[in-house]
């Protein structure tokens, strides 16, 4: 007898868990928390240990898997980089607050740098 062939289960990287929820995400994947509550950005060690710390989970994540930027901005920020600049893009959930749904964008550093700056799959 075959054992079933163990089926990928995308993952939800979520930036920084917040008091958002987040729970309609999971229809996504499993959800995964960067990091968590306030993050201290000075001095340039912190800076290290937040690429460190970004890197550690990006590096991890498969090119199906997505991100949910939350928290501060500048963290958001350097995730997407980071996220863009291993994967070649990413595949950003973004809440609706009128529709109430996530929806889903493919960034990529061609859209960015080219005339459309987000590809948009609704």
């Amino acid at each position: 007898m075959n054992d079933p062939v163990p089926v990928h289960k995308d993952t939800v990287y979520v930036v920084n868990l917040s008091d958002m929820d987040f729970k309609d995400a999971e229809k996504f994947g499993t959800l995964v928390y960067m990091t968590q509550g306030f993050i201290r950005l000075t001095p340039q060690h912190e800076m290290e240990k937040l690429y460190s710390r970004l890197r550690s989970f990006i590096t991890k994540a498969e090119n199906t898997d997505y991100l949910i930027l939350s928290g501060n901005n500048l963290v958001c920020g350097i995730a997407l980089l980071l996220w863009t600049s291993y994967h070649g893009y990413a595949n950003v959930l973004h809440w609706d607050k009128i529709a109430r749904t996530y929806r889903h964008h493919l960034i990529t550093s061609e859209n960015v740098n080219g005339e459309s700056a987000i590809e948009a799959n609704s």
